[in-house]
């Protein structure tokens, strides 16, 4: 979770993408974009998350 306040901040990047802008989350951005998962209390790691498309464009 990001706190941000955006008079303050006009983008938020994760990994090296922009994912917010001016007050918009990228298009697909939970659906088709990702960025990560959620990682669970008590539950044994899986092994990589699957592949999806990058999120935004990289940051400059």
């Amino acid at each position: 979770m990001v706190n941000r306040n955006d008079r303050a901040v006009t983008a938020t990047a994760v990994a090296g993408r922009v994912v917010f802008r001016d007050g918009e989350f990228v298009p697909g951005y939970g659906h088709t974009v990702g960025t990560g998962r959620f990682l669970r209390a008590g539950v044994e790691e899986r092994g990589p998350a699957p592949m999806r498309i990058s999120a935004g464009e990289p940051v400059a």
